[in-house]
């Protein structure tokens, strides 16, 4: 498993399911969470198996295990002071608690590691999990207290090294099975039980570059032996045995080193180490990666996978041999996550989630698809939001004419009645695909602004997945980080402007996360459409023309952007490029009121320091402008607590209320003065019922 693995389990048997519920409680500031089991015949009433784990800063993860017999019930149970494993008999609701062990060499304990993963022996004797350490970097002293390093980044003087630790439940200890050496990366158990498959990178690789080089391996648990499986250049992960032990399916580079991170499915004989990849071709030209990890279906034949696709993320089964892939979750504007499939390969669970609806638990069979939903929770937030969020995907031609640009509008055709509505336009990060699920506005509160009667566009512009490799590629090929998405932006708000409900002239908002912030603030440099912009951790490769030679001596950096972006900062035309590209040398044109939201760890320790720049630009030229500096939170504040949530949001909504519908919002007012009043609030739903706290 890796990157925690789903939140949802099916038994072997493919009776039941085991779900989590996380629900935060804004008054304590904390994350609830809550465990239950359900019949996949929708026989009975879900049954609580917990009520545990809360954080403050963090959604608590507890990624339940059914035994192999179904029996017994294991998870994390994650509070503020520590991070256990429990495990609970169904039958008597009794449970067991286990924490971490002690390294052999008698150093400070280890804490577990809950994004490696939980997974039960197929013997039922033994849990596998992750767990992390401390490691000193520095290599060197000399008098006077001067240090040497050969693995440094900034000030860093410790790294946190992964490794895999054993549970035996018959007497509770617990012991690391893999040297730290290797910084293991994910892993799963043979048929058998006699060995496990890990993926893992060399620790001699700096820490910031080695999620980028990791190999298979295979662990003989008799011995402890360890020997290699698939070792090549580039990225290979997230381990899945065939249900006859003779093969791992995982996702690869390819065998070449690739920063964009882009993977496709692979297999490797474990007798001969052969490497297959099954639809190489179907799977790079029409969808341009996979996004999660393999699980095998029925008699092992094909591969269960979510891929990107059109604005969706669907779950396909991928044929191991000849034949074409099968989509298993339909067309719709949904997307699949946390599947889960039962020892047969003949049934499986998953998420489902859309614009307008959090996730609910569903089970279908692998080879007929008939979904049966176990869990309602979405039904409420479809009667709050009534048809202000249902969705639309939208096509308009590139102003280029070289892609067809999608995107999706909220609301969509059915819900315009007449009334003339303002627009936000979102911009998402990565680049990555604009999705059709619940969280996709990311950073942004977007459905609150859907409810309060703002259209929200959000353009799927050039360089992003789901449309097929050469569209995935475009930013890397023409060179046009900033202008040629920009331009599939404007094309796309003149389209909704002309044959939708949305109010004519400049009552336009932008707002962008990570590459998304820095097209945000690349666009306000370039034209004057929009009357209000909010970016959030901006990060782009042209951003910040000063410091971007310092960034790119991170290696991991540069190739990204050379991969990615098609940028060589290196080479002999690159300040031309990077400066055609950057916001910074037209910050003088800018006239949007700008407001700008950063965490204090974020990305590379320079996110902040570069958005604390284009702030003080913004006000060396007088336009109205506020810089926000979250505590503790890094790259996204979706990971943090509900209260800086919710802190952001209202900023957020504020912002646009504020410069776009000329609200009176006191907070605001007393620093930039009263706003004109707007004739268009009256003719939206834009009322006092909908607008943000004042």
């Amino acid at each position: 498993m890796g990157d925690s693995g789903p939140q949802i389990d099916i038994s072997r048997d493919g009776s039941e399911v085991a779900y989590t519920v996380v629900e935060p409680d804004i008054g304590a500031n904390l994350y609830r969470l809550g465990l239950w089991v359900a019949s996949t015949a929708a026989r009975g009433r879900p049954t609580r198996v917990a009520d545990e784990g809360s954080s403050s800063t963090l959604v608590p993860i507890a990624t339940p295990r059914f035994s192999p017999d179904g029996r017994q019930l294991a998870y994390f149970e994650q509070t503020a002071a520590a991070i256990r494993v429990r495990v609970v008999d169904l039958a008597t609701g009794r449970s067991r608690e286990f924490s971490g062990g002690e390294p052999g060499d008698g150093a400070a304990r280890w804490a577990i590691r809950t994004a490696m993963g939980l997974e039960w022996s197929p013997d039922g004797r033994r849990l596998a999990f992750g767990i992390a350490e401390t490691a000193s970097i520095r290599t060197g002293s000399a008098p006077g207290g001067i240090e040497t390093g050969t693995d440094w980044l900034g000030e860093t003087e410790s790294e946190e090294v992964s490794g895999l630790a054993l549970l035996r439940l018959a007497d509770g200890t617990v012991r690391r099975i893999v040297e730290p050496s290797l910084d293991v990366r994910g892993f799963d158990w043979s048929p058998d039980g006699s060995r496990i498959a890990i993926s893992a990178s060399p620790r001699s690789i700096p820490q910031y570059e080695r999620f980028m080089y990791t190999d298979l391996y295979l662990l003989d648990l008799g011995s402890l032996d360890l020997s290699p499986l698939v070792v090549q250049p580039g990225r290979d992960d997230d381990p899945s045995w065939s249900p006859d032990g003779r093969a791992v399916a995982f996702l690869s580079s390819g065998g070449f080193l690739d920063w964009t991170q882009r993977r496709i499915l692979a297999y490797v004989s474990v007798r001969t180490r052969q490497i297959v990849y099954p639809q190489r071709a179907a799977i790079t030209s029409g969808f341009g990666s996979v996004e999660s990890r393999p699980l095998w279906g029925a008699g092992g034949k094909g591969l269960i996978v979510r891929l990107p696709w059109r604005l969706r993320s669907p779950l396909y089964e991928v044929p191991v041999g000849a034949g074409a892939l099968r989509n298993l979750t339909g067309d719709d504007l949904a997307s699949f996550y946390d599947v889960r499939v039962a020892a047969d390969g003949r049934t499986m669970a998953y998420t489902r989630q859309t614009v307008d609806a959090p996730s609910d638990l569903y089970v279908s069979s692998t080879d007929r698809p008939e979904p049966r939903q176990i869990t309602r929770y979405s039904s409420a937030f479809r009667d709050a939001l009534a048809d202000n969020a249902d969705a639309e995907m939208l096509s308009w031609p590139s102003t280029d004419h070289r892609w067809t640009i999608h995107g999706l509008s909220i609301p969509g055709a059915a819900a315009c009645t007449g009334r003339r509505r303002p627009l936000l336009a979102y911009v998402r990060g990565g680049p990555q695909m604009v999705r059709s699920d619940f969280n996709f506005g990311d950073q942004f509160p977007l459905l609150a602004f859907a409810r309060g009667g703002v259209s929200v566009l959000a353009p799927n512009t050039r360089g992003r997945e789901g449309f097929g490799r050469s569209f995935l590629t475009a930013l890397a090929r023409e060179g046009h980080w900033g202008s040629g998405p920009l331009s599939d932006i404007l094309a796309g708000v003149d389209q909704v402007q002309a044959e939708r409900c949305i109010a004519p002239g400049g009552d336009i908002g932008i707002v962008g996360h990570s590459y998304g912030g820095y097209l945000t603030a690349y666009a306000i440099t370039q034209t004057r459409r929009f009357r209000a912009a909010v970016i959030f951790e901006a990060a782009g490769p042209p951003l910040f023309v000063g410091q971007l030679y310092r960034v790119v001596s991170n290696t991991a950096i540069l190739g990204v952007l050379e991969d990615l972006y098609g940028l060589a900062p290196f080479g002999r035309d690159a300040d031309a490029e990077i400066r055609g590209e950057s916001p910074l040398p037209r910050m003088a044109h800018v006239r949007t009121p700008t407001l700008l939201e950063f965490g204090s760890s974020e990305l590379g320790g320079n996110d902040a320091q570069n958005g604390l720049a284009l702030f003080e630009l913004l006000q060396h030229f007088g336009v109205p402008s506020r810089f926000i500096r979250y505590p503790q939170i890094g790259h996204r504040i979706s990971e943090s607590d509900p209260a800086l949530q919710l802190d952001s949001a209202r900023r957020v909504l504020q912002w646009y209320w504020y410069w776009v519908l000329n609200d009176p919002v006191p907070a605001l007012a007393r620093d930039f003065g009263p706003r004109p009043s707007s004739a268009l609030t009256s003719h939206t739903a834009c009322n006092a019922r909908t607008a943000p706290d004042r």
